[in-house]
């Protein structure tokens, strides 16, 4: 919840990943139709946000 869509920014934007997404097992992700839901594994996050031209850091508590 309280979460903004991961993909398809403008180079400018930072993508914030916290850590603890990490602790679970899938990412699943909805941009509103629940036809158009993604889910995988949380280890293919860095994969998935490296092949942007975001920067990418991650936030650890």
């Amino acid at each position: 919840p309280k979460c903004a869509c991961p993909f398809g920014h403008m180079a400018e934007v930072t993508l914030i990943i916290d850590n603890e997404v990490f602790e679970h097992e899938r990412f699943i992700y909805s941009p509103g139709p629940p036809e158009k839901t993604i889910e995988i594994k949380t280890e293919d996050i860095h994969q998935l946000v490296s092949t942007g031209p975001n920067k990418v850091v991650y936030y650890q508590d």
